[in-house]
């Protein structure tokens, strides 16, 4: 736990990674203490210090092989005056049931550990047209309620080792609230949730 509390005290060029919003991000970029790279780099290491050790809170399902390359040609953007907006450079990580073009998408699903979706889903096409940096799909649970791909997980419910409560739903539905999209594949949903 030494190693992850010092992780949590360090910055990135001045910003606590942990506590940096995307305005006070977006003004390191601008103001050239912090690269799309850099931030990447960081987002790595804390994977590595928490996910992977440490506390091992194996949410991360997949890593995005590409990501370092996008953030240094989004840095090349921004270098000769371009940026798509406030998501320029911003890394962002997804639910193993939305597709991303190249990772898989599992819903936490053994025998989906190799689908690779060709094309990227609605909503991650409009977050890579904004700048944003895919870095990784994390845990969910799978089709049939549990998650033996990411059993490990530490989650709201220690005895499954899930990210997901069952009575989420349920509350919802007494409320009288409609859900039209949802990442829950087995949650009511119109549509597939890989293409939200």
């Amino acid at each position: 736990m030494a190693h992850t509390a010092a992780m949590e005290r360090k910055s990135v060029d001045g910003l606590a990674l942990s506590e940096a919003a995307l305005p006070a991000i977006g003004r390191a970029f601008e103001e050239g203490r912090l690269t799309a790279e850099r931030l990447v780099e960081r987002c790595l290491d804390r994977i590595e210090a928490y996910d992977r050790r440490g506390p091992r809170i194996n949410a991360v399902i997949n890593l995005n092989t590409e990501a370092l390359q996008r953030a240094r040609d989004l840095d090349r953007e921004r270098e000769h005056g371009g940026t798509r907006g406030p998501l320029h450079g911003i890394p962002v990580v997804v639910k193993d049931t939305i597709d991303v073009a190249g990772m898989p998408t599992t819903g936490g699903f053994t025998a989906l550990a190799e689908s690779r979706p060709l094309r990227d889903a609605a909503a991650v096409r409009r977050l890579h047209d904004a700048g944003a940096v895919m870095l990784a799909k994390v845990n969910a649970n799978d089709w049939f309620g549990q998650a033996p791909m990411s059993a490990s997980t530490l989650g709201a419910r220690p005895s499954t080792r899930t990210t997901w409560t069952s009575c989420r739903a349920g509350r919802a539905a007494a409320r009288g609230r409609r859900w039209r999209r949802t990442t829950r594949p087995w949650a009511w949903a119109p549509m597939p949730a890989a293409r939200c």
